[in-house]
């Protein structure tokens, strides 16, 4: 037999959406992937226009997942800044919001300027929004000397997923999918911020520079419910599905296609298509079991499928990067 390991990517099974998140006040996105990053110009995934420029080309290594070129990898000697002017920074600022990234790194940080700061605007003691390393822990840092620390310290070498809200003034604090600081009240404006939004450094100053690797970089005009959270870890973090098969060329017209329960599924989807876009795929059935037939005949070619997963009663599904068969 033939395990097929594939891991979650795209969300939901109706909409066909190109984008791993909701894109309801979305205001930015940064993927690293190497479509995305184009000598030192760093395009914004949402649509918005948001680009950013670094200081030196940047080195894209292979995501959580294991996708090529699909991570940016930071040595603490440059950074990446722009795409944003002052006057939406403090917009941005001033209500609600997500703020939100993946991050992998094994370096010791400090506090003050010894700190990581991994992304954000402004200053982060004084006037800014920053997500940073302080003693080795993921910190929320909001203007006039408000944070909030993670539990834990999270330098140990694996991807992680933080993202930080502001609802009607309640800051909550997620790693991983799960609240981990509910910090309270924080109603004060942010603004004035000064400079641009920045990855791997101080906002303004040439200090606190990120050693590490980043992914996803995001950031909504509104805060994200839990269950978002929840799903964006999902996707970002993977999932395995493993389909088990004698082979991947079949000389039936309609082949079956077995695969191992995924933990806490309530539903399965399959699609098929000619490409990895699925678009319009040949084929999207839904199924209460580790099993399917395809219910249509498919002409000698080749062909893509992937398995769409729907956790604890979700109204969308996780995707699983496509695998290729043959049909005969």
């Amino acid at each position: 037999m033939k395990p097929w390991m594939i891991v979650a990517t795209i969300v939901s099974l109706a909409a066909g959406r190109s984008l791993p998140l909701p894109q309801d006040s979305l205001l930015f996105y940064y993927t690293f992937n190497d479509s995305s990053v184009v000598d030192t110009l760093v395009k914004d995934f949402s649509g918005n226009g948001h680009n950013l420029i670094a200081t030196k080309k940047p080195t894209l290594v292979a995501d959580r997942l294991g996708n090529p070129q699909s991570a940016v990898s930071m040595d603490g000697t440059w950074y990446i800044a722009g795409g944003i002017d002052t006057a939406l920074l403090n917009k941005m600022t001033a209500g609600d919001f997500t703020f939100g990234l993946m991050f992998q790194t094994t370096a010791t940080s400090g506090t003050m300027t010894a700190r990581m700061d991994i992304a954000g605007m402004g200053d982060p003691y004084n006037s800014g929004l920053y997500l940073s390393f302080n003693n080795n822990d993921i910190r929320i840092f909001l203007g006039n000397h408000g944070y909030y620390d993670s539990p834990t310290a999270l330098n140990d070498g694996a991807w992680h997923f933080v993202a930080a809200t502001r609802q009607s003034g309640n800051v909550t604090l997620y790693v991983d999918g799960a609240v981990a600081t509910a910090g309270g009240a924080y109603t004060a404006s942010l603004a004035p911020i000064e400079g641009t939004f920045v990855i791997g450094k101080h906002g303004i100053r040439k200090e606190s520079y990120y050693t590490g690797l980043l992914d996803d970089i995001f950031f909504y005009n509104r805060a994200l419910s839990a269950t978002e959270i929840l799903d964006a870890n999902e996707t970002f973090s993977g999932f395995g599905v493993t389909m088990i098969q004698a082979s991947d060329t079949f000389t039936v017209a309609k082949p079956a296609f077995l695969w191992h329960a995924v933990p806490k599924t309530i539903a399965y989807a399959i699609e098929v298509d000619t490409s990895t876009q699925f678009t319009n795929p040949l084929v999207s059935v839904p199924s209460n079991d580790t099993a399917i037939t395809i219910p249509r005949s498919l002409a000698a070619g080749t062909y893509y499928l992937r398995v769409g997963c729907n956790f604890d009663d979700r109204s969308s599904f996780v995707f699983a990067t496509p695998t290729i068969f043959i049909v005969k």
